[in-house]
């Protein structure tokens, strides 16, 4: 008995003992209404998405025996330019050259993956008289050739090309184009070929009878490119010259994605011009304006030098199934054209062309038909 009491008077009392500051380790954390305490603990240490690492961009360097194709052993290789005609494409976009008068209809079958047929009429033009046109299109790949018979002027067109990828990002391409008519004075032949190399491009062509064509475009930093087209005509008139181009890319502070295009056309003698564009809503919208000072008569060969300044604003709007395109200038001229894809088969178009300092209006209505 005096035991028993010994050692309840050793055993401590729990009211005594002090408790811990924190909770222990195997006390379960706060637990959400209706969530496992193991679904919260995966969740909270289940790793998240890798961040993006802030990546510069780097020019890849030419390994190798591609080398010797560059100045310096490792120098960088910047995206490829293009032909020298992209150096100022928005500018050819202001020029509307879809724009047609009268009333025009085009219905094209596809006999196959291949093959391809189609009519066209036109009617109610003003400059051009109503006319039938017959067309087949042939794609095989990389090659294609396309041929087209107007009945009514006597004449035959066809296009053909193809293209050859290499090792190293280089490609290989050739085109032509040829047309044949009764009419004297109508026909026509040209020959192109295309060299693409990793961060340059360059082209020859021969234009039927005398004339020959060469161009370069070179990749100098990643925003900035630059190209030069000589050209010789070896017929009665045997004019020769040269035209620059420079192309620039400035990125806008608070739209990154949307930098805006400067991009500048000079050709000694003839025309010098300068222009600006920029595309909004991941290239769906884009404004163009220009700025150029032209030499009309020394372009056809007359030997009055008088110059004309032109400024040209123009709009492009592209939808998911349409797509609006507007320009105008300080010669009092304006032009639109609109096309709306309603469904696979058939295609919409509407377009205008005023031109009030030379009286010339034009107004097209245009249906194309797929099958």
């Amino acid at each position: 008995m005096a035991s028993q009491q010994s050692a309840e008077q050793q055993r401590p009392s729990v009211r005594n003992v002090a408790k811990p500051s924190g909770p222990p380790s195997d006390t379960p954390r706060r637990q959400r209404p209706g969530t496992p305490i193991s679904a919260q603990l995966q969740k909270k240490n289940k790793p998240g998405p890798p961040r993006p690492k802030q990546q510069r961009a780097k020019a890849e360097t030419i390994p190798g025996y591609e080398r010797a194709w560059h100045w310096l052993n490792s120098v960088p290789v910047f995206k490829n330019p293009g032909k020298l005609e992209e150096l100022n494409k928005e500018k050819d976009a202001m020029e509307l050259r879809e724009v047609f008068d009268g009333l025009h209809l085009e219905f094209h079958r596809q006999v196959n993956s291949r093959f391809r047929v189609g009519h066209a009429i036109s009617v109610g033009s003003t400059t051009e008289t109503p006319h039938y046109s017959f067309s087949t299109d042939y794609v095989y790949g990389p090659y294609y050739m396309f041929g087209r018979w107007l009945p009514r002027s006597g004449s035959v067109q066809a296009r053909f090309g193809g293209s050859w990828k290499f090792p190293g990002k280089r490609a290989f391409s050739l085109r032509g184009s040829g047309r044949a008519s009764s009419v004297p004075n109508q026909s026509s032949a040209q020959i192109e070929a295309d060299l693409k190399l990793p961060d340059a491009s360059a082209s020859i062509s021969w234009h039927y009878p005398k004339t020959v064509e060469v161009t370069y475009a070179q990749a100098l930093t990643q925003r900035l490119s630059a190209g030069v087209l000589g050209y010789y005509d070896g017929t009665n008139t045997g004019k020769s010259g040269l035209s620059f181009a420079v192309r620039r890319e400035f990125p806008v502070t608070f739209t990154r994605e949307n930098p805006v295009t400067v991009s500048a056309v000079y050709s000694p003698g003839f025309q010098m011009s300068l222009c600006l564009s920029q595309s909004t809503q991941k290239g769906r919208k884009r404004w163009t304006t220009e700025m150029s000072l032209l030499n009309p008569s020394a372009m056809s060969g007359a030997p009055n030098s008088n110059w004309e300044t032109l400024y040209v604003v123009g709009y492009h709007y592209t939808l998911v199934y349409s797509q609006v395109k507007a320009r105008i200038d300080s010669n009092l001229r304006a032009g639109v054209y609109m096309e709306e894809k309603m469904n696979p088969i058939a295609n919409f178009t509407m377009c205008a062309d005023l031109d009030y300092g030379k009286d010339v209006y034009k107004f097209g209505l245009g249906l194309n038909l797929r099958m």
